[in-house]
């Protein structure tokens, strides 16, 4: 007999609906002192995690009582050794028949990897909560009603997730004596509007073994993601990483930093769901062998901001391609034949930023890459395909002068790696303005740093060629360039600043 059942059995032999000797005096109580008797039942019961349902089925009077008792239901007990399904329910149903009550939480677990499955469905309630306690391997008691004189008011702002390794600890079941770091925090108070409400974020932080599934997830709202891998001893999921974002449907900003190390190929060929972000706007991917499987399945047509950090890997990558369907456009060795100290991971950035790009068409407007390259061919496809990015910031990047190029202005019909036009033959006011245009027409700031292999004079060209062409074009058509960066590039000597310094004059800086 299940716990749920035994309840159910216990209490109803207790107060048989059937045996009128035991309800006889009971008939003849008061309607408020029942009401007195069963919300200190319903607030003390927690073995009794279903005594307000169970109280309704004793009896039609019983029955009435409850149900038009929203107080009742506020109580919500909450045991993860039953199914996550039912817990679902049971929460979802106590939430609204509690109408506009606070909600008094109590979670008891078994594992720490249940937190979040068990509370997801009420995270969407989170401004009405009152109490939340943890009890079992999370142990935590949070008074919500403190963050402000009006009741919790809490706006769910953060969630934080470490995925650690059993054998990264000694004691992977915490007990009370050695607890978890806090769960819940809460910063300054947010105004949403000088008409508004005033609410508290709250930032939750968990670690985990595993992230959970999606079938074991409500939707769950918040801004800003951030999930954490804790040392070489996580193997990476890049598949049940995809799969539970599809749990953010409001998410803003996604922060993934992992290590470097490749993860196994998927079981089956492309398995991975696309995860639809239709509101992220910030995407930051660090230390991670897995850009490709991410990049290729995020749907993100709001996303301005990119970046990628720390994913240049010296080894090779043997898996990177498992993760999609089939070959993809492009994904043919770089004809260019340039130079990389990280070939592989090269090809797994410019083939996954392909993907993001081909699928969202995202309104970016950042890209950095610190430590992250692409190949040539990939530099020349995304190029021509950001209409809107408005800063582009590369840091260690093994590109060649044929990348820097790029940005110079080009006749319409010349081969797009090649341009015919020195920096002192494009005229300060040329004649023929519609004959030649320039990739990325939206670019203001331009920073090169530690890129070595890029030469003095490839930069002087490409850069003054088209600052004295979009210097003199209209800005709705061009934006000039506002914020020009060469730093610690070794073949950027003092000549060539000397070349460029009348063209941008403290538009262009040479040192951090």
């Amino acid at each position: 007999m299940g716990p749920a059942r035994h309840d159910e059995y216990h209490l109803k032999c207790l107060c048989s609906p059937y045996d009128d000797t035991q309800l006889a005096t009971v008939r003849h109580l008061p309607v408020e002192l029942l009401i007195h008797i069963f919300l200190t039942l319903a607030e003390t019961s927690g073995d009794y995690p279903l005594a307000p349902l169970l109280l309704s089925q004793v009896c039609r009077f019983w029955r009435d009582i409850v149900l038009h008792l929203p107080p009742i239901w506020r109580y919500i007990f909450l045991h993860d050794t039953r199914p996550i399904a039912a817990l679902h329910a049971q929460a979802n149903l106590w939430a609204e028949r509690a109408l506009t009550h606070p909600l008094d939480i109590h979670v008891h677990l078994t594992h720490g990897d249940n937190l979040l499955p068990v509370l997801s469905p009420l995270l969407a309630h989170i401004r009405r909560w009152g109490r939340c306690r943890l009890t079992g391997t999370v142990q935590e008691d949070v008074d919500f009603r403190s963050f402000s004189a009006d009741g919790s008011l809490a706006l769910l702002d953060n969630l934080s997730i470490t995925i650690q390794s059993p054998f990264d600890t000694d004691d992977a079941v915490v007990t009370p004596t050695h607890p978890r770091e806090t769960i819940f925090d809460h910063g300054s108070p947010l105004h949403l509007g000088p008409h508004t409400s005033r609410f508290h974020r709250v930032y939750m932080n968990i670690e985990l073994f595993r992230l959970p599934v999606p079938r074991y997830m409500s939707a769950v709202h918040l801004r800003s993601l951030v999930i954490r891998e804790k040392s070489m001893q996580v193997v990476p999921d890049p598949v049940r990483f995809i799969n539970f974002l599809s749990c953010f449907p409001e998410l803003r900003v996604l922060h993934y930093i992992g290590f470097p190390h490749e993860p196994p190929p998927p079981k089956d060929r492309c398995p991975t769901h696309i995860a639809r972000l239709p509101r992220l706007h910030t995407l930051v991917l660090h230390s991670t062998c897995a850009v490709r499987a991410v990049l290729s399945h995020i749907d993100a047509p709001e996303l301005t901001e990119l970046y990628l950090e720390h994913t240049n890997m010296e080894f090779e990558l043997h898996h990177a391609a498992a993760f999609t369907a089939d070959p993809e456009d492009g994904d043919s060795e770089d004809e260019s034949h340039d130079f990389s100290q990280s070939p592989w991971s090269d090809h797994a950035t410019g083939m996954g930023l392909r993907s993001l790009l081909r699928r969202s068409k995202p309104p970016l407007e950042v890209l950095e890459m610190d430590y992250a390259d692409m190949r040539t061919k990939d530099f020349m496809w995304c190029f021509d395909h950001l209409d809107t990015l408005q800063e582009f910031r590369i840091v260690a990047s093994d590109m060649s002068d044929k990348v820097i190029a790029m940005l110079a202005p080009y006749r319409t019909g010349v081969d797009a790696q090649a341009t015919d036009m020195e920096v002192d033959e494009v005229p300060l006011v040329p004649s023929d303005t519609t004959a030649l245009r320039v990739r990325l027409p939206r670019l203001s700031a331009l920073e090169l740093w530690n890129c070595q292999r890029l030469t003095g004079d490839a930069v002087v060209d490409a850069l003054g060629a088209r600052v004295r062409l979009t210097d003199n074009l209209d800005r709705n058509a061009h934006a000039k360039l506002a914020d020009v960066a060469v730093i610690n590039c070794a073949n950027f000597l003092p000549r060539h600043v000397m070349s460029l310094s009348p063209l941008l004059g403290t538009r262009l800086r040479t040192t951090g």
